[in-house]
């Protein structure tokens, strides 16, 4: 089934099995990295700090009360205060980790955003190059050690990356088709990374 053109008479970007396998294996990859290379525990103390957070709003709290002792829990991004103990990182990535931390699974945040951003990719690809250079360069980019690193952790990188895909994906259509709102879509994701 191929894609129809859209008014500018090309056919836009479509995701194919091709893309789908490569994503949902990624995804597997990077979730079962997480339990056996990472246990599914922060490792760095920005990881640490944004877990905190997230378990903080998850909470429906800004802060929570600081420790009884709170020089024994000195650590790096950590704050205690009038108001209670957080971290100063911005809030942005705890609120994204919110969700997996409601359901128990934090740890699964980031191997889905890196099986998205496979899907982003495809489409990013297709548009600048044939199908078959943006299947060799979404399955390299799929098996990079750097992408399943980032994804087994909690650091924000795999996020930030959706956010620049959706924002490119969002003015190439713009300029493709014509319309605004994509343009919009553009601005948005870029706002959010």
């Amino acid at each position: 089934l191929g894609a129809t053109p859209d008014q500018s008479g090309v056919a836009p970007p479509r995701l194919d099995r091709f893309a789908w396998i490569t994503a949902i294996g990624v995804t597997i990859a990077c979730a079962v990295l997480g339990l056996v290379a990472y246990q599914w525990h922060p490792h760095v103390p920005d990881e640490l700090a944004y877990l905190f957070q997230a378990r903080t709003f998850a909470s429906g709290q800004m802060t929570v009360p600081n420790p009884p002792v709170p020089a024994a829990f000195e650590m790096y991004l950590f704050e205690t205060g009038a108001k209670g103990w957080f971290t100063p990182v911005p809030p942005g990535w705890p609120a994204v980790l919110v969700p997996g931390v409601l359901v128990g699974a934090p740890w699964l945040v980031n191997p889905v955003l890196t099986g998205a951003n496979v899907l982003l990719a495809y489409l990013v690809l297709q548009t600048l190059y044939d199908r078959r250079i943006a299947r060799l360069s979404v399955l390299l980019f799929a098996v990079s050690p750097w992408n399943l690193f980032l994804g087994m952790s909690y650091m924000p990188h795999a996020m930030t990356l959706c956010c620049a895909l959706v924002a490119t994906l969002g003015v190439m259509t713009a300029r493709r088709t014509g319309l605004a709102r994509w343009a919009w879509v553009g601005g948005l994701a870029l706002g959010v990374a």
